[in-house]
């Protein structure tokens, strides 16, 4: 692969979840030459400009010739007009979906200005970001129906899922198995630990006084910053939410009401 070649991508052949409008749509991408040498996997990293316009069927190098490509003003991971670095095979073998149209000298080199290190894919991350910037731009208003109809549906899910967790109040909390989520994170004893640190907050609160409930929530918080501290600091991104959850519980069901930034103070996981 050299700079100034121009590849025809048949988008619904290399991005199966190309929205119907665009099966059987071709877009064309040139090689703009390389960014880096080789990175840390020996493979060559080229910088490739994706052109505005769309073809119906694969065009000829005459045909794109005729037109003005454009930069595409956007892709679907950078809203400011730059364009990606891929991580493409070094060789004349190609994607199914993809045909190297030849060399066009003409094709409008990208400034430095235009080009972002660090967005590693191949063929396919051209085709996705490529669709997804098309639906941004043509149907809008379909994904934003699409994003409130997962979202509301993943809110739906929450709140059943909070309802089944809280039910019987502290005592039936307490009854069932605190942060499952913990289980094949971390080993057996380091899940015991912070259990039986959440299962004593429990019965903490309900026999502590309304007026010292949230003080008693915050020791539990120390118990479990000195476990962690203690065993070199496991807790993570996925059992920090776990915990989190289950100590939102505890205060919502001891009668606090929300205390997440109170907690966030607290912890230092």
């Amino acid at each position: 692969m050299k700079q100034g070649e121009v590849f025809a991508i048949d988008l619904r052949a290399v991005f199966r979840q190309a929205p119907p409008a665009l099966h059987g749509k071709h877009i064309v991408a040139w090689c703009d030459g390389t960014t880096r040498t080789k990175d840390g996997y020996g493979n060559t990293m080229y910088r490739f400009g994706v052109a505005d316009a769309l073809f119906d069927a694969k065009p000829s190098l005459a045909e794109v010739r005729k037109r003005k490509l454009r930069l595409l003003a956007k892709t679907f991971q950078n809203d400011k007009g730059l364009a990606g670095v891929y991580r493409l095979p070094d060789h004349r073998e190609v994607e199914r979906g993809v045909a190297l149209l030849g060399e066009l000298s003409t094709l409008p080199a990208l400034t430095p200005k235009q080009v972002r290190e660090g967005d590693f894919g191949e063929w396919y991350h051209v085709a996705l970001d490529w669709s997804c910037q098309w639906r941004h731009d043509h149907d809008h208003a379909s994904m934003q129906r699409e994003r409130d109809a997962a979202k509301a549906k993943q809110a739906k899910a929450d709140a059943a899922a909070q309802k089944k967790r809280r039910a019987g109040g502290l005592v039936g909390l307490s009854r069932r198995t605190l942060a499952p989520e913990l289980t094949g994170l971390i080993s057996a004893s380091r899940a015991t630990g912070l259990r039986a640190i959440l299962k004593s907050a429990i019965a903490d609160q309900l026999r502590t006084p309304p007026r010292a409930k949230k003080q008693a929530l915050a020791i539990a918080v120390s118990k479990l910053n000195a476990f962690n501290d203690k065993h070199g600091g496991f807790i993570e991104t996925p059992e920090r939410e776990a915990l989190m959850v289950c100590l939102d519980d505890i205060a919502a069901l001891s009668g606090l009401g929300e205390v997440t930034e109170e907690l966030n103070d607290w912890r230092d996981w």
